[in-house]
Parts: C-alpha cells; sequence; structure tokens
C-alpha cells in the first residue's frame, strides 16, 4: 500500500481536525495500530494475519453503529466497499472539454487507480472512526462535532481525511520501504497532468533500481464520486543488473544527438558538467572523503566507459541511425525481461519488458535530463549503486574531448 498525497487545503483541514496532535499521539503510542498495520508495508504484524480479518470486521461495524443513523454518511458508507469490489477507478480533471451537442463545456476526467482495499476502509470512515475516543480528534469525530468545523460538512468526510493521515503516518514509519526511500535521491516533474517524483537507487546488491511515485495535481474523484483533497500514489520500479548507470548516460547523450545534433550534445554536456560542480557543493555528500571514488560495489570500469564514449563518436558520426532500444539487456542473468531504455516523443522511456511482453514504464523528459544525471550522481556518492561518480566524469569528460575535437 501506498500513502496519500494530501493536497495543500488538504493538510490544512487535517490539521484543523486534529490529524497532526493524533499523529503525536501515535508515535508516542509506538504507531501500533492493529487495523493500520494490516495495510501497511513490510509491517511485522502480518505474522498475526488470521486475527486480521475479525480486526477489521469489528471496526467497520463500529463505524457503521456511528455513521448509519445519518443518510449521507451511510451512502457513503456503502458506496466505498462497493466500489472495491467493482475495481472502481480514482479519477482526476484535467481541463473544460466542449461536449458535442452541449452548450456549456464539461470537465475532462482521466482515470488514475483502481480502488484499493484500503481506500475502501479509508473513504467509508472506518479507519478514522476507529480514532474517535482519541482527544486530539474526539471533537470533529463526535456524532455533530463536524458542525463545529467549516472545512467539512459530514462526519463520514472528517473521518475519511483523519483516516488517510493515520494511515500516512503509519506507512511512513513503519514500513521499511517507506524508510529506505527517504535516503534515495530523487527529481520531480509533472507530465500528462500527474506529479511524477523519480527516485534512482540500487538493491541489496547494488543493482540499479529506478522508482516512480505519481499522483494527481488537480482535481481528484475519489471512488466513491466525490471530490476530495487527497488521493493514493502510483508507482513502478524499473531493476537493472549491476552498472547501468553510465549506459543511462550514454542514452541521454545519444538521443540529444538524435534531436539536435552536436549543437544539442553541448548544451546538454554543459548542464551535466554544472551537476558535477553542484554535486560538491551539496550538503549531504560533504562528508564523503573522495566523492569520486569508486562505488562499494564497483564493477563498471574505464574500460566500459572507453567503450560508450567510442560509441557515441559513431553517433557522432551519424554512422549509426535508427536504434530501435538504446539498452537492451537482461535485468537479471539468463533471464527472458530485459531492462530496456527506449526513443520517447518526449525523452527516453524506461521500462522492463521482452519481445512478446512489455511493462509499464517511466517516461524522463529531455528537458530533464540534468536532473537524471544529479540523481545518479548523488546515487553514486552515496554509495548506493555499483558505479562510482568517476565513471559518470571520466564518460562526460570522454565526449567532451569528441565535441571539442
Amino acid at each position: 500500500m501506498s500513502k496519500y498525497n494530501f493536497t495543500e487545503k488538504g493538510l490544512e483541514i487535517a490539521h484543523d481536525l486534529g490529524a497532526e496532535k493524533l499523529k503525536e499521539r501515535l508515535l508516542e503510542d509506538d504507531l501500533f495500530q492493529p487495523l493500520l498495520s494490516a495495510f501497511v508495508d513490510d509491517f511485522n504484524f502480518r505474522i498475526f494475519d488470521d486475527t486480521v480479518d475479525e480486526i477489521k470486521q469489528e471496526a467497520t461495524e463500529e463505524a457503521w453503529k456511528k455513521l448509519q443513523p445519518n443518510l449521507d454518511d451511510s451512502i457513503i458508507f456503502v458506496r466505498a466497499f462497493s466500489a472495491y469490489q467493482k475495481q472502481q477507478q480514482w479519477t482526476y480533471k484535467t481541463g473544460q472539454m466542449q461536449s458535442e451537442g452541449r452548450l456549456l463545456s464539461v470537465p475532462e476526467v482521466q482515470p488514475f487507480l483502481p480502488a484499493q482495499e484500503v481506500d475502501q476502509y479509508v473513504l467509508s470512515g472506518v479507519i478514522g472512526l476507529n480514532f474517535s475516543r482519541r482527544h486530539a480528534v474526539r471533537g470533529a469525530l463526535s456524532r455533530r462535532g463536524h458542525e463545529r468545523f467549516e472545512c467539512v460538512s459530514t462526519r463520514q468526510e472528517a473521518a475519511a481525511i483523519i483516516g488517510a493521515y493515520a494511515v500516512n503516518v503509519v506507512q511512513e514509519e513503519e514500513s521499511y520501504t517507506s524508510k529506505v526511500r527517504k535516503e534515495q535521491p530523487k527529481f520531480s516533474y509533472v507530465y500528462d497532468g500527474l506529479k511524477r517524483d523519480v527516485y534512482v537507487s540500487g538493491d541489496l546488491h547494488g543493482d540499479f533500481r529506478m522508482t516512480q511515485l505519481k499522483s494527481p495535481v488537480g482535481v481528484v474523484i475519489s471512488p466513491v464520486g466525490s471530490e476530495v483533497e487527497f488521493s493514493p500514489e502510483a508507482g513502478i520500479t524499473v531493476a537493472g543488473y549491476h552498472s547501468v548507470e553510465p549506459d543511462i548516460t550514454a542514452a541521454m547523450l545519444e538521443d540529444c544527438i538524435g534531436i539536435g545534433g552536436k549543437d544539442e550534445l553541448k548544451k546538454v554536456l554543459s548542464e551535466f558538467q554544472e551537476k558535477l560542480v553542484q554535486l560538491l557543493s551539496h550538503d549531504e555528500v560533504t562528508h564523503i572523503s573522495d566523492p569520486y571514488s569508486r562505488a562499494p560495489f564497483a564493477d563498471y570500469g574505464t574500460g566500459e566507459v572507453d567503450f560508450i564514449v567510442d560509441w557515441i563518436e559513431e553517433v557522432l558520426k551519424d554512422e549509426v541511425k535508427g536504434r530501435g532500444a538504446l539498452t537492451n539487456s537482461p535485468y537479471l542473468p539468463q533471464s527472458s525481461t530485459n531492462f530496456q531504455i527506449l526513443h520517447h516523443e518526449d525523452g527516453l522511456l524506461f521500462r522492463n519488458g521482452d519481445e512478446n511482453e512489455t511493462g509499464e514504464g517511466i517516461v524522463v523528459k529531455r528537458e530533464n535530463y540534468a536532473d537524471m544525471f544529479y540523481v545518479l550522481l548523488r546515487q553514486a556518492a552515496q554509495g548506493l549503486g555499483r558505479t562510482g561518480v568517476i565513471q559518470h566524469l571520466d564518460l562526460v569528460q570522454g565526449v567532451q574531448k569528441l565535441v571539442n575535437n
């Protein structure tokens, strides 16, 4: 389960309802909340799976008793559980569209994610009402307590916001995946109406991992059909075997040559050089005695860098044309699934796939190539892969010499 992203307004509402104070109490209590723990990634509570269904059922029955007297609340409660069963979608508005035969424009809505199991417990108010006896939110979650808050119109709405906020607290503090991600370098951009956070790191063996988390930036409509101030994150990870980072840098350079020749290559090389200077001034890497040293898992030597520089030279001579895949190598030894870098109309597409099947990919736009290069440098400087900063430096300097000649 991923976390929920709140809008600025959503965070203000959560704060007004007492969610921040609830967070403080949860942290004091070591975050052990049986209902929440059942939905959190990597949480040790999963050893008690035989009791999870009972916990969910009891919490659902208690929430229904509180919401059932109010017609509006009870309707949303039922819709929330139905939405999950029917796999109804989270959607977001991308603008106004003139509908044929209509005088007025109608919102253009894009699907984002199907409802997940945790969504039904959040949107129905079950998780939020699980904390209704907590002093921090008791006022907002009492039978008519919501009426004192202008920011919400129903008890269920208050409970949904508090529930989503509480899920985030436990997910961020107790999930191993979430904790590790805090150390990973990232960059962000908006594409197709979605904010995308791209993280670069390595697994326990130093093999390349690239993760993208995305969430809508427009108005969000929940699977129960109401506009809300939070939405879930959608995640995808692309895996590579050993040191593929220099191949990524090479793919960005090759793509620039294809778009604008040597002039475009000079421009991006200048941006990459600036990122190398920026790396040395970054507070988080100044503790490294030699940020240009080889990585802890180093297995990417100067020979491979020289090969890539030679390849870029051939591309500059226009002796290589029409490559479908810039990189296409097994993501594990003897695996039929490959780590692929492909041309995309807006930049590069990273994905895992084979000849018969292609997985969902991560698009890095050309305007973000320098950002991508910088997180690769940060990854190397932090020892989160098999490539050292020195390999990136050698590669950029080698290509720069080609341009200067």
